[in-house]
């Protein structure tokens, strides 16, 4: 039956359509959640981001080569650090 399968498409292309939103909102909950897992530590995060290697934009689904980056502080020092990630 076609019906259906016209059905299927069109739910993708709106799917697809809401894919770059859902991908940032996820990224936004994960950073979220790392901060809150730093602070569980007892630092006061700064900031905690995921970006892009290469020119430290947020990410799309094609990268493979991720930086963390992530600054928080521990009483008065600021400490700051990156880690490199490929997936």
């Amino acid at each position: 039956h076609h019906g259906g399968r016209d059905e299927r498409r069109a739910g993708g292309h709106r799917l697809e359509r809401q894919h770059p939103r859902l991908r940032r909102r996820l990224r936004g909950q994960l950073e979220a959640r790392a901060r809150q897992q730093l602070e569980a530590a007892g630092l006061r995060p700064d900031y905690f981001h995921i970006r892009r290697a290469s020119d430290l934009q947020p990410p799309t689904d094609q990268d493979r080569e991720l930086v963390i980056l992530v600054a928080a502080y521990l009483g008065g020092a600021r400490l700051i650090d990156n880690l490199t990630l490929t997936r």
